[in-house]
């Protein structure tokens, strides 16, 4: 199944986007760090058109604008609110994986009027270390995503490949992810690249370990929210993403939270069937 691609006005760039049709209103759907809308297409086949599914490329990603900046969550909530206005959506069902999470949580707390509820997966809130100094977590937490952005390929084939050869999607369905890698390669041969833009990476970094921004944006959250977290890391031999510690952390500031684990690593929660199928579920459940 493959999307109907277009771009929408954000708040000062462009934003690109994809939707899978179905029926009644489209739940937006917002991808990671070194992501794009391509992340959500597994999602999207396990809905099989039983509701439309609109994914954005934010900004600096994919094939949206890369403007000077601001690349801050706000700066995404922004833009996700302008797209949102421009199709006039709303109240809608906003799902959010990793960096997208907290751009969702963000959205919900700025733009109540947009969102009637909000699927977390696999991000949301920081898992930092206790006493932990924020700067130098996020300088040694980006290093994988910079290096995977500042990669260069001879052919597509070689991009492909340095994605499946990703620890953490090892068991993703292949397809899936040869969709997802056909949408991120940038450049001419023999400098293929991603088409991530690495000022948003840095600068999604620093603002995921903000936490008490995170945390006055999740006391301003009115809308149900239900988390799906992987049980393992960025591997299979790391630890999850949204450890238990995490979800009391987030309970504590929200008025409702329902939250699924699933057998995937961080990957895998989008680009495995196990994983996808979570998330649908979710989906299917805040919907009723």
């Amino acid at each position: 199944m493959k999307p109907l691609f277009d771009s929408i006005a954000g708040d000062g760039a462009r934003l690109a986007c994809g939707e899978w049709p179905g029926r009644g209103s489209p739940i937006v759907a917002l991808h990671g760090i070194t992501s794009s809308l391509m992340s959500f297409c597994g999602v999207a086949e396990m809905l099989d058109g039983r509701r439309p599914l609109l994914a954005l490329d934010l900004r600096g990603h994919g094939d949206s604008d890369r403007p000077d900046g601001p690349y801050t969550i706000e700066q995404h909530a922004r833009d996700v609110a302008s797209a949102m206005n421009q199709r006039s959506l709303g109240p809608t069902i906003v799902v959010g994986h990793s960096f997208g999470a907290y751009v969702a949580v963000a959205l919900a707390a700025t733009a109540p009027e947009l969102v009637s509820a909000l699927v977390l997966v696999d991000g949301g809130y920081p898992p930092l270390p206790l006493g932990a100094n924020g700067a130098a977590f996020a300088e040694m937490a980006m290093l994988p995503s910079l290096a995977r952005v500042r990669l260069r390929h001879v052919t597509a084939a070689d991009h492909l490949e340095s994605w499946l050869a990703t620890p953490g999607l090892a068991g993703g369905r292949r397809e899936w992810i040869e969709r997802f890698a056909s949408h991120d390669v940038a450049g001419v041969p023999p400098s293929l690249h991603s088409k991530v833009d690495e000022r948003t990476v840095r600068a999604a970094y620093h603002d995921m370990v903000d936490t008490s921004a995170i945390e006055r944006r999740l006391e301003r959250v009115m809308a149900p929210m239900t988390i799906v977290r992987a049980q393992h890391g960025a591997a299979r031999n790391l630890p999850p993403i949204v450890p238990d510690e995490v979800v009391i952390a987030v309970r504590r500031r929200v008025r409702r939270l329902g939250v699924a684990t699933v057998d995937a690593t961080h990957y895998t929660i989008l680009l495995g069937e196990r994983g996808a199928r979570a998330v649908v579920g979710a989906l299917e459940e805040v919907s009723r």
